[in-house]
């Protein structure tokens, strides 16, 4: 069952790596965690170690947490990028109506 699971986390990487990452930045990096997901589900299942308790479970407990602030922070700097093109866009409008205006 754990291979279904690996397969799982390896296709919805590759979805949101090739098919949403076109529409944002924070697509990548959620991907990327799950292509880490997929490979850490492999190597439970291949291992005769257990990948999610002891020193194991620790290190994939570090990098979930380095995933998500990863992605805060691009999905932040995503949304503050797009703000700001929709301020300039609105204040490019304004400078054009007031042009208009003076005419």
């Amino acid at each position: 069952m754990g291979y279904v699971y690996a397969a799982l986390w390896f296709i919805v990487g590759m979805i949101l790596v090739f098919k949403m990452g076109k529409e944002n930045k924070a697509f990548f990096a959620v991907g990327g965690f799950f292509f880490f997901w997929g490979v850490w589900q492999t190597l439970n299942e291949v291992l005769e170690i257990d990948m999610y308790s002891g020193i194991y479970g620790w290190i994939h407990k570090g990098v979930a947490l380095l995933a998500l602030i990863l992605c805060i922070l691009v999905v932040y700097g995503e949304r503050k990028k797009s703000a700001n093109s929709v301020g300039n866009s609105q204040s490019s409008k304004t400078n054009d109506s007031e042009k208009s205006d003076k005419e």
